[in-house]
């Protein structure tokens, strides 16, 4: 076990507004700590204080949905994942977009800021994520993933010397993915493409909704996406049952971990923690 904290502090339940929210899953020998993350932030959001900080000062393993590869091979594995969000060589993701929504699909790719003919290469599930999702933008501030929660902690973590890990993995997000019927990744897209308009509220929305540990708030900026049923299933609910189930495997083993994932799937109906409690497990909300 790697050196922690001194007495292990243990994260105290705070004021509403001192940062995003946290919970904690434990039995007599392992604490897990749930920490929904937003992947990309603009500058001067102060996330990392209080009760995050506490839980990661505890916490010898650091769990994330990925972890970005490194050594040996890390070339050839981003270069395969980068390869696998591509369409076959020669096609057009525009040509597949119907024909209602191709001005649409024009004009996202012109506020993008990003290579468009790079974009219309892509899988339709990525290009929607490249031109829809949830990340906070607005007020034309610069939002990146250098300033993510799981970029700075995976770093933090490093530098601490604790143990880096990854809950599911860069092969098993896409392989997940890329098996989604075609017809439902382009829905997909089409629901991105409908709410591009909405995108600079929704995004300031989750983003002070996240921050402030206001859980309803996050739920009812998140509930409706994605909007499809069976993509929201693929997305959220089967892998939140998953991680569930890893949760309550890993309480077998003594230790104090902090698990980092997206916000989306620790709020709801279909949350990890309401997968944990038909399991009998009870996840705690230790802050705010």
């Amino acid at each position: 076990m790697l050196a922690i904290a001194p007495a292990q502090a243990e994260p105290a339940a705070t004021a509403p507004g001192a940062g995003p929210a946290l919970w904690r899953v434990a039995d007599a020998d392992t604490t897990i700590y749930l920490f929904g993350t937003v992947h990309a932030l603009p500058p001067g959001v102060d996330w990392y204080r209080g009760p995050v900080v506490a839980a990661f000062d505890a916490a010898d393993e650091v769990i994330f949905e990925t972890v970005e590869p490194e050594g040996a091979g890390a070339t050839e594995t981003a270069q395969n994942f980068v390869a696998g969000l591509m369409l076959p060589e020669g096609k057009s993701l525009r040509d597949r977009v119907p024909q209602a929504y191709r001005q649409r699909y024009d004009l996202a790719l012109a506020r993008s800021g990003g290579p468009g003919a790079m974009i219309d290469r892509f899988k339709p599930w990525f290009a929607a994520f490249l031109l829809g999702g949830l990340e906070p933008r607005g007020r034309g501030r610069l939002t990146t993933d250098a300033l993510g929660v799981e970029t700075v902690l995976s770093g933090k973590a490093r530098e601490a010397g604790k143990t880096v890990g990854e809950i599911e993995g860069m092969e098993a997000q896409l392989s997940l993915l890329n098996a989604v019927p075609s017809p439902l990744q382009i829905r997909f897209l089409q629901e991105a493409l409908d709410g591009i308009d909405q995108n600079e509220l929704v995004g300031e929305e989750l983003l002070r909704t996240w921050s402030n540990g206001d859980v309803p708030g996050l739920d009812a900026v998140t509930r409706d996406w994605p909007r499809d049923p069976e993509m929201r299933r693929v997305l959220l609910d089967r892998r939140n049952a998953n991680w569930a189930a890893w949760i309550a495997d890993r309480l077998e083993k003594p230790g104090t971990v902090l698990l980092a994932v997206g916000a989306a799937h620790l709020v709801g109906p279909d949350s990890v923690q309401h997968h944990l409690a038909q399991a009998a497990v009870t996840a705690e909300r230790v802050a705010p």
